[in-house]
């Protein structure tokens, strides 16, 4: 498969603005980065191994999460699956544009969990 990268973007509530983050499909694996930023999350392939997640970012659950998170987006937990998901079907053989439009499709659902967590003043400093 050809190397390939993509740009999303993700509504942050830390900031009130979407926030650019850029994938990069390879053989060796998928690197989700936040463009502006030097945090990434990691996930390495080895053939004949699981793939693995490392980050830049320490003290949180999971190291894509964890970019997530450090800009006050608290996406579903099944995302870190659903981008080793796309990973794998893109190193199984699918068409690039069909990883991007799901990858993107996956991306609006992070904006629209972002744009929808609670903002009463009560939870003010919380999230």
């Amino acid at each position: 498969m050809k190397p390939f990268r993509m740009q999303c973007k993700a509504f942050s509530p830390r900031w009130g603005r979407e926030d650019r983050y850029e994938m990069d499909f390879s053989d060796a694996g998928l690197v989700v980065s936040l463009t502006s930023a030097i945090r990434k999350a990691t996930l390495t392939h080895k053939p004949g191994e699981d793939p693995e997640w490392v980050g830049t970012v320490r003290g949180f659950e999971h190291p894509l999460l964890a970019i997530f998170q450090n800009d006050g987006i608290y996406p579903p937990t099944v995302v870190p699956f659903a981008s080793e998901w796309a990973f794998r079907k893109w190193r199984d053989g699918a068409m690039e544009e069909d990883v991007k439009n799901g990858v993107l499709e996956l991306f609006n659902w992070i904006s629209t969990t972002a744009r929808s967590s609670p903002s009463h003043p009560f939870w003010q400093g919380s999230f």
